[in-house]
C-alpha cells in the first residue's frame, strides 16, 4: 500500500520565513517605516554588492541587520570599516527621516552565500547588471547575444 499525498500540499507556496523580526509594541508604525527605510537604502546603496537578502531583528534597545550577499569583501571594505560607515550612514538616514527620541544600538551582521547560482535573487541580479553593461548573458549552455 502506498500512502498519498492529498494534492493541495504541492499548491501551498511560501515556506520560508519573515524577513523582520521582533516585537514592535505600541510603536508599530513607527518601526515598520524604519524597516522599509533601512531596506530600501541598503538595496540602492549595495546594489553592486549581490545582496541576497536583508532580515532585520528588533530587540528591546538594539536593531540587528542580517545582509545575505555573494559578495561580502565589498561590503566590508579594507580593514574592516565599511560596515561602520554603513552603519552611521544607516543611523543618520533614520534620524533624519524618522522623529526618533530613543536612541537604539544598530548592528550589522553580514553572512555569506556559499552557491549564488542557488539563490534566484542573485541570478537574476546577475543577469541584469549584465544586461545593464550590455554584455552576454552567459548561461550554462550557451550564450545569448
Amino acid at each position: 500500500m502506498a500512502h498519498k499525498v492529498h494534492p493541495k500540499s504541492f499548491r501551498i507556496k511560501g515556506t520560508e520565513d519573515w524577513n523582520i523580526r521582533g516585537f514592535y509594541g505600541k510603536k508599530m508604525p513607527q518601526f515598520l517605516e524604519e524597516d522599509f527605510l533601512i531596506k530600501d537604502f541598503l538595496r540602492t546603496k549595495l546594489k553592486e554588492a549581490s545582496v541576497a537578502n536583508i532580515e532585520i531583528e528588533h530587540s528591546a534597545n538594539k536593531l540587528n541587520i542580517i545582509i545575505d550577499t555573494a559578495r561580502p569583501g565589498l561590503i566590508i571594505g579594507r580593514g574592516g570599516n565599511g560596515i561602520d560607515v554603513l552603519r552611521i550612514e544607516i543611523e543618520k538616514k533614520v534620524a533624519k527621516q524618522i522623529k526618533n527620541k530613543s536612541k537604539r544600538e544598530y548592528k550589522i551582521e553580514i553572512r555569506e552565500v556559499k552557491n549564488p547560482w542557488i539563490s534566484a535573487a542573485l541570478i537574476a541580479q546577475m543577469a541584469a547588471q549584465q544586461i545593464e553593461k550590455r554584455n552576454t548573458i552567459q548561461t550554462g549552455f550557451k550564450k545569448i547575444h
